[in-house]
């Protein structure tokens, strides 16, 4: 049922905050969540955490217009977020955010918020009822850390024009690199790198950082230990089938910094081709 018509109901003007809104959600939301594992971290932010270092993520997003909608996702604790040009970590329940996420954008699913409590109770229950069987299936689509990166290749698939207005499925922007470089495949976790921050420039201090932290997830134990047969079959077959990327600024700062970090016995030849 679409969102009501704040005049035809009679309603003022009376904005919900944030605060407020999870107050009037909190037992409907609850009772649906509860039993699959979630539990309440901060405001309007419910976490299931059994799946850790994989996260799966509720909550809700407000759009211009006085609409708020439901969104689900996952947060990995092995993927960094830029703040300003500082890189940050978010490996609790209570830090974390979405690194993958799905928020419709379907005007069946909007709520009102400017017009005070009851809309919100009106249109709740019936909200919960459509989109959980949605976050139910996005969730397990993503599934654990061991499917995570053929997850996320499904998606892109899925939704290839992810991103404001349509389709809801968003990556943040570190996300896609460092699942790669956590899956094992850091030539094309740097290229990938290496493309999002030109997207975002940042001082060469911070993708240097970034570089480096690519590279411990690529050789993390804990994070090859997770990795599923399944998974280590996919990831083998998509490394022989990607074209090798080109060696650009990323791949030689790359280079130097695992040098630092695992020096050769014997000095490497660079560039390869002999040229400066």
């Amino acid at each position: 049922m679409e969102a009501p018509d704040a005049w035809s109901l009679g309603l003022k003007f009376d904005d919900v905050s944030n605060a407020r809104m999870h107050d009037v959600v909190l037992e409907e939301v609850e009772r649906v969540l509860v039993p699959l594992g979630f539990r309440t971290v901060g405001v309007l932010k419910w976490v299931r955490d059994k799946d850790a270092p994989v996260r799966q993520l509720f909550g809700f997003q407000k759009w211009k217009g006085g609409k708020v909608s439901p969104r689900w996702g996952v947060s990995c604790d092995f993927v960094p977020h830029l703040s300003g040009n500082e890189v940050h970590w978010h490996r609790s329940s209570p830090k974390a955010r979405f690194d993958m996420a799905f928020t419709t954008q379907d005007r069946e699913l909007e709520m009102l918020y400017r017009y005070g409590d009851r809309p919100i109770r009106m249109d709740l229950p019936g909200v919960l009822m459509a989109v959980m069987p949605r976050a139910v299936e996005f969730w397990a689509m993503l599934g654990p850390l061991g499917r995570l990166r053929a997850s996320m290749e499904r998606m892109r698939r899925q939704y290839p024009q992810s991103g404001y207005p349509f389709p809801g499925y968003r990556e943040d922007l570190l996300t896609g690199p460092f699942i790669l470089a956590g899956a094992g495949s850091l030539e094309i976790a740097q290229a990938e790198l290496d493309q999002a921050l030109s997207r975002w420039p940042c001082p060469e201090k911070t993708r240097g950082r970034l570089v480096k932290l690519l590279i411990e997830a690529s050789e993390s134990e804990t994070l090859a230990s997770m990795r599923s047969p399944e998974a280590r079959a996919f990831e083998e077959k998509a490394r022989r089938e990607a074209p090798r990327p080109p060696l650009g600024v990323m791949a030689k700062l790359a280079h130097r910094l695992h040098r630092i970090i695992d020096p050769p016995s014997r000095p490497p030849k660079w560039p390869p081709d002999g040229k400066g």
